[in-house]
């Protein structure tokens, strides 16, 4: 199974979809003979036309499509490379099918006793012929290790030239990530080393949600560029199988779990979610990723597709801003109130302009008026000459125009206490837009002040 993913531009974004029949249908090996020359075709194609390529490519399984002489090496070699007896309750739909399918029952299989299997089987792919692509999960640490560091350095020096590896999440240790990431940057000035992972704490998958995924991989964290965690997350509402009713992510949670930033890394969003709410993944610089059009048509999600906010990102041009996330405390605009709205400020400096995401992380009874405090010193404009408008994005906010609210003391201020600032006040409603609908208020918006041409 082979994720391509094309690199645009100061790698602001990362654009990935799966290719698993057309390019390499094989789990996690990129090598087989009937594929190499497309993959090589592809990536001579990226790279003359100024693209970054980056390739699914594990470790922690081997697809049984590898040569034969392979596998019954490894096999002989006991559990120094394979693992053994490793049932698989937390894969959803195989309780009943630990041993795999039935290739690897009859080939590899050395016993009639299911609890003392030879291997362990693990992830498998339908393909579109009709057979089965399945795979063996391999040790942690073992001598695979050294040769999945061989094959960064071979796919970044000859075709397809890779810039860098999209990870769905990893056995490895850290010292074998820290190889791989000192491979990927001798070899490319782009070095993008992609990182996923589902909920896999917990005894199921289904209750998979009770620890951290960043607190189990973050001794990985320096050598990755970008994060995806998911799959289990119903973000801001919980995590697990299932939604928690009014069980609602606080600011610190998304901040901590989820976006990355404490640890100088970005992240996205998995896309797909019904609960999945836009404005108060943009205020950490998230978005989601393009999804496979098929998967969320078929759940009926529409509201997954995030090309109108992309177009927003590059209109605005977010990636050239200097951000001010809420958690700094110190940013030129602040939100009231602090505890369930939160703003974050994407500034310009020529021309000066700065796009301010507004958030409400409160529950479905805390609609309310925010009152944004600017300092328009700090932002580089005058209140009396600068504009505040929301632009119109399909399926996120409408068009609308706000005031600038004259600066004025409240009653028994003292003058100690600071100079008085303009404001701003906007509506927040609640709830994530859905299929072409949004809400009025909305729960957030994207303000972009800048001076007034009018």
């Amino acid at each position: 199974m082979m994720l391509l993913g094309i690199v645009v531009g100061k790698l602001t974004r990362i654009q990935t979809h799966c290719k698993q029949t057309m390019l390499n249908p094989f789990i996690s090996y990129p090598f087989p003979q009937n594929v190499t020359e497309k993959m090589m075709k592809i990536g001579v194609a990226a790279r003359a036309a100024g693209l970054s390529l980056k390739i699914y490519h594990e470790i922690h399984e081997l697809s049984t499509r590898s040569s034969e002489s392979e596998l019954w090496a490894l096999l002989s070699l006991g559990d120094e490379v394979l693992t053994r007896k490793f049932p698989l309750e937390n894969w959803p739909g195989d309780a009943g099918n630990l041993l795999g399918f039935q290739w690897l029952q009859e080939h590899m299989l050395s016993t009639t006793n299911r609890s003392d299997a030879n291997y362990a089987a693990a992830f498998y792919q339908k393909l579109t012929d009709g057979n089965m692509d399945q795979s063996v999960r391999l040790q942690p640490i073992s001598r695979m290790n050294n040769w999945w560091i061989e094959s960064i350095h071979y796919l970044t020096t000859h075709p397809p030239f890779i810039d860098g590896i999209y990870l769905d999440g990893t056995s490895v240790d850290r010292w074998t990530m820290k190889r791989a990431r000192k491979v990927l940057e001798a070899n490319s000035a782009v070095a993008h080393m992609d990182f996923h992972c589902a909920n896999t704490q917990g005894s199921t998958y289904a209750n998979g949600g009770n620890g951290s995924v960043a607190l189990r991989y973050m001794t990985h964290f320096p050598y990755l560029s970008s994060l995806w965690l998911g799959e289990g997350y119903w973000y801001g509402q919980g995590w697990g199988s299932a939604p928690i009713p009014g069980k609602l992510w606080t600011p610190e949670e998304w901040l901590v779990e989820v976006s990355g930033l404490p640890f100088g890394l970005f992240g996205d969003m998995l896309g797909g979610s019904p609960y999945e709410n836009p404005y108060q993944s943009l205020v950490f610089g998230m978005q989601g990723r393009m999804p496979q059009p098929a998967l969320y048509e078929r759940a009926g999600i529409v509201q997954a597709d995030p090309r109108a906010l992309y177009d927003l990102i590059d209109r605005f041009d977010l990636a050239s801003t200097e951000m001010c996330g809420w958690w700094q405390g110190d940013c030129a605009i602040q939100s009231q109130p602090t505890a369930t709205v939160k703003a974050t400020t994407f500034s310009h400096h020529h021309p000066e302009r700065t796009i301010v995401v507004v958030a409400n992380f409160g529950g479905e009874a805390l609609a309310t008026n925010a009152t944004l405090t600017v300092d328009f010193t700090r932002i580089g404009l005058e209140p009396v000459t600068s504009s505040v408008r929301a632009p119109a994005v399909y399926n996120f906010q409408p068009e609308h125009q706000f005031q600038v609210v004259p600066p004025h003391r409240q009653e028994h201020q003292e003058p100690q206490q600071g100079v008085a600032l303009p404001s701003i006040v906007v509506p927040l409603g609640v709830g994530a837009p859905n299929g072409g609908r949004v809400p009025w208020p909305p729960s957030g918006w994207v303000l972009v002040i800048e001076h007034d041409r009018d």
